[in-house]
């Protein structure tokens, strides 16, 4: 056992792509025992020399696959590493306009507002909200969306870059360039949209589910939905779980998903919070039919997804994994045993008590992947102080006034009025006036016009009256107390 004192390790040297390990990159703090910061190579016994003074700040940014070279971001410049030779190569490119072509040589941190790293190249979004590319190895630049539609890039696979401003929209352009115009992945309307997890991309595949609600009926409808060869293909009804790897496979560096998938596993015949039907499918089939494991009535298994990583950590024993479930009527979670090979094998391992609701509504333990709805059934917003939505207003409550003479009061969590818990199917047909009420003396602040609200299509505030000004379909503001 070695100490790294006033050291962090960055990531493993070794002479060639699968070599046994010969040493460390790793940073020092105090390096020499003085106030200095730096990037060093060491041997296996701490033996260091120095590669690069830190100045303010670092960042590994990750191994470019099948090599021995990383990618970092010391002190606002890209640098590759040869960790074989400790040898640091500064990254500079020709910087290309999307309008005319135009290049001009700098540094190529300069060029970019935020950053993502895939395979071997780095991919930056710039201040006009579009997508370069940066290979590391060939030092080729060149521009592959031109939409202004990005803000954060959601996943790789093998050829596209799936991107988007927000969660309301999604969006698909090639990674070599060639997109004529962006794949519309998907749009978020009142009752309808995206939902997570946004990283299930494999290979040449992309895997993403949808939802809308029926405003005639309440029902929640999913849609497993598949991307590959720019053409998407949708399963109704159905929704993405989570990926097992297989024990044999092959890396793959280009992909968000690195490992050779064994089996997905997809929820079919979906009730309104995504209990359904546990299927194992074959990869190389993903919108047929599969091995059907099982069913339990009032769970669903839409569980540890973006929260934990779990989607992506999973390898079987002899066909066997261990997946989590939520039970949508007292909110337990178990653990289940399937056998990815075998008919109805799912079998709950732990029979778990009910929690108490304090014990759910904050930290990991928080929906773990669940519909909002299960919890959320009439999803609040939050209230704040003024109309720009400058600070939350705490005290302040909301009161759902409908036609009909009945009244629905939020669920205060945090004192931020966000939960209004009620079954979509009640709210249909029901026209509303949303009243910001004070807790403390139940008088009004503030109030939407009579009736203005058409029940089920405003079951979700926070899409149209946006955190942070992010307002849609003539809402005048943020959910307030001022009037």
């Amino acid at each position: 056992a070695l100490a790294f004192e006033n050291k962090k390790l960055l990531a493993l040297s070794y002479a060639s792509f699968g070599a046994a390990t010969d040493g460390y990159i790793v940073y020092d703090s105090n390096a020499s025992g003085n106030s200095t910061k730096q990037i060093q190579k060491c041997t296996l016994d701490l033996t260091c020399t120095n590669i690069k003074e830190v100045t303010s700040k670092y960042k590994f940014i990750g191994d470019i696959g099948g090599t021995t070279q990383s990618a970092f971001d010391i002190d606002g410049h890209f640098y590759k590493l040869d960790k074989a030779t400790g040898t640091l190569t500064e990254l500079v490119v020709g910087i290309a306009t999307p309008m005319d072509g135009a290049v001009a040589t700098k540094a190529i941190r300069a060029a970019a507002s935020s950053y993502y790293f895939s395979g071997d190249s780095i991919y930056f979004i710039d201040a006009s909200h579009n997508i370069s590319r940066y290979n590391i190895t060939t030092g080729d630049h060149k521009y592959i969306s031109s939409n202004g539609k990005t803000d954060r890039i959601r996943a790789f696979t093998n050829d596209m870059v799936i991107y988007g401003p927000t969660d309301s929209e999604m969006y698909a352009v090639k990674k070599d360039g060639t997109s004529a115009t962006a794949i519309t992945i998907a749009m978020a309307t009142k009752t309808g949209g995206l939902k997570y997890p946004y990283s299930m991309a494999i290979g040449n595949q992309y895997l993403f589910n949808k939802f809308d609600v029926n405003t005639q009926t309440g029902k929640t409808t999913f849609r497993a939905c598949k991307l590959e060869d720019s053409n998407i293909e949708c399963k109704d009804d159905s929704f993405w779980a989570s990926i097992t790897a297989a024990k044999d496979g092959t890396l793959n560096f280009d992909s968000t998903y690195k490992y050779t998938p064994y089996a997905y596993i997809r929820v079919d015949n979906t009730d309104n919070y995504g209990g359904g039907t546990l299927k194992a499918i074959d990869p190389k089939n993903a919108m047929q039919d599969g091995i059907t494991l099982g069913t339990i009535a009032t769970y669903n298994f839409q569980t540890f997804m973006d929260n934990s990583r779990y989607t992506d950590m999973m390898i079987d024993s002899e066909g066997g994994v261990v997946i989590y479930g939520k039970n949508d009527l007292d909110f337990r979670g178990d653990a289940f045993y399937v056998n990815l090979h075998k008919e109805n094998s799912l079998k709950n391992l732990t029979n778990e008590s009910a929690p108490d609701i304090a014990d759910i509504n904050g930290g990991r333990a928080h929906c773990h992947g669940r519909f909002c709805t299960v919890c959320h059934q009439f999803a609040g917003g939050k209230i704040y102080t003024d109309k720009a939505g400058s600070g939350s207003a705490k005290g302040y409550n909301v009161r759902f006034e409908f036609q009909d003479g009945e009244t629905l009061n939020a669920l205060v969590r945090k004192g931020l009025g966000e939960n209004f818990n009620t079954p979509l199917e009640n709210l249909v047909g029901k026209n509303f006036t949303a009243v910001v009420y004070n807790e403390s003396n139940g008088s009004t602040a503030t109030q939407s016009n009579e009736y203005s609200h058409r029940g089920i299509e405003y079951f979700n505030c926070n899409f149209c009256h946006g955190r942070k000004g992010a307002l849609r379909h003539s809402a005048p503001n943020v959910i307030t107390i001022e009037k």
